[in-house]
């Protein structure tokens, strides 16, 4: 849970523009399952575990892809594995015995994708895919093994960590990806190879190879969601101020990712303009329960829900503000007539 946290964190503060949408496909790990190959001087054994995790990944399109984008994989043995390896020429000559626990296959560069891959009648291929695995292998050597070991400088009695051989590159990982009804679906199938002592890499190796299977509902993108994250905020504002050019303009401006001027034609004229800006505005608002920062270029453009309000409570004080003035004129008048009458009055009896 934490590495796919940290990587989604790093997918949305590094990885380009034109990869912002990753979305997590689980491991169903009744169909999924981890092959690993135990050899020491040419014997070998071999032991399955199923699998669980995920992928992180980013189609071009849900309903049709044709690419796809690797951002994190991250697969796990439910199971230890165990190895019984018996070296005879004639009779037994000495025992290899492992178990190995907490094997897990990471991608080595989270957030850094591979591809894009493109998505051929389903099927898609990742070329040299940077992977690592991590895991503890405990073993007991007897006989003519434990001299092997003893001969290149290992101990017969040992626990390796197999975090500590450092990465590896999957030749290919291939694969096929559907999509139905927003319900993708991934199958695939990889491995990867390692000496057990790199120095003496003829003493034996490790192989894991895997199969994985997995599904997920992806939910229909949210107008305006720029960045993929599941809701409209200053972040979406940045990109959308960046990607605004005008009516009919159809290029993106400098700073402008083309996939992010695309997304941000709302109401899909080819260009980002004031129509666009009110559109997500308002998407802002519903998002936020605030409206944006007013874009300047689209001063006169339609007022959010909380504009309107603000001008008809405006429109309501002035209109009462020239109310009260008209009554005040009007008293004013009165109070000055009856004054000119009561002066007349006055004038009249004087001269009587």
């Amino acid at each position: 849970m934490i590495r796919n946290c940290l990587a989604l964190s790093i997918i949305l503060l590094a990885a380009p523009a034109s990869l912002a949408n990753p979305f997590a496909v689980p491991v169903d790990s009744t169909q999924s399952s981890l092959q690993v190959e135990l050899c020491i001087s040419g014997s070998c054994d071999t032991d399955i575990s199923p699998l669980q995790g995920s992928w992180m990944i980013d189609l071009d399109a849900v309903d049709t892809p044709t690419s796809i984008t690797l951002f994190d994989l991250m697969f796990q043995a439910t199971q230890d594995l165990v190895h019984h390896i018996e070296i005879v020429i004639i009779f037994p000559l000495g025992d290899f015995d492992s178990t190995t626990t907490g094997l897990e296959i990471l991608y080595a560069t989270p957030g850094w994708p591979s591809g894009p891959a493109p998505v051929v009648t389903d099927a898609f291929t990742f070329f040299n895919v940077p992977l690592q695995a991590e895991g503890a292998l405990a073993y007991i050597a007897t006989g003519v093994v434990c001299d092997l070991l003893t001969n290149a400088g290992q101990l017969c009695i040992d626990t390796r960590d197999l975090g500590l051989k450092g990465v590896q590159t999957a030749d290919q990982i291939n694969g096929t990806v559907t999509s139905i009804g927003g319900v993708v679906t991934l199958a695939s199938t990889g491995s990867i190879q390692r000496p057990l002592d790199p120095a003496n890499p003829g003493l034996g190796d490790i192989t894991l190879t895997w199969t994985v299977h997995g599904e997920v509902l992806v939910p229909d993108p949210l107008p305006g969601d720029l960045d993929g994250d599941g809701d409209v905020d200053s972040d979406d504002y940045t990109t959308f101020s960046a990607c605004f050019s005008g009516p009919g303009v159809t290029i993106p401006p400098p700073g402008c990712h083309p996939t992010n001027f695309a997304n941000a034609d709302l109401d899909g004229e080819l260009d980002v303009d004031c129509d666009d800006w009110d559109m997500f505005a308002l998407a802002f608002e519903n998002s936020q329960g605030v409206p944006p920062d007013v874009l300047g270029e689209c001063l006169g453009g339609i007022p959010t829900t909380s504009q309107w309000g603000l001008m008809v409570m405006a429109m309501l004080v002035l209109t009462a503000g020239t109310l009260v003035h008209g009554t005040k004129e009007h008293s004013l008048d009165e109070t000055q007539t009856g004054t000119a009458r009561d002066r007349s009055g006055g004038a009249l009896r004087g001269a009587g």
